[in-house]
């Protein structure tokens, strides 16, 4: 989940594009009835993108999560799949985000490498206005590159 603060003369439709998900879904996650009423200053919990991955031929959940970094577990239960349901080619699977808890002392430049991905990246990923100001305990999304 990325935090975003509403900045002066924002709209929910302009964050909503920023953040390529649909304003509906910010409603939801955040508790809103109004899209026409958001405030300065007021902070939006925007939930962490997902990858889709396409299913290929010969493809098991366990080469599927090797493949992105992630587990079975994480894959079945962001598709709310059982352990034993089939997969087919085609299937298109969400692959859950990775979410990164800031510690202290950590830079951009330290999760970034962690990671083998790129501070602008995060950056971009997480609409990081202040780079060098980094709170412990923020949640970081960390771009996932489709294999």
């Amino acid at each position: 989940m990325v935090i975003h603060i509403v900045q002066h003369g924002e709209t929910l439709w302009q964050i909503a594009y920023q953040y390529r998900i649909s304003i509906g879904r910010i409603m939801d996650i955040n508790g809103l009835t109004n899209p026409d009423h958001v405030v300065d200053g007021q902070i939006l919990i925007i939930p962490a993108p997902d990858v889709v991955h396409t299913v290929k031929t010969a493809e098991n959940l366990k080469m599927i999560a090797n493949r992105y970094g992630t587990t079975v577990e994480a894959i079945l239960r962001v598709n709310q799949l059982k352990a034993d349901t089939p997969l087919y080619p085609g299937t298109a699977l969400k692959i859950p985000a990775i979410l990164h808890t800031i510690a202290q002392g950590e830079t951009l430049w330290m999760i970034a490498r962690y990671y083998g991905t790129t501070i602008n990246e995060i950056i971009k990923a997480n609409n990081i206005q202040e780079p060098n100001q980094l709170y412990p305990g923020a949640v970081l999304v960390i771009p996932r590159v489709q294999p």
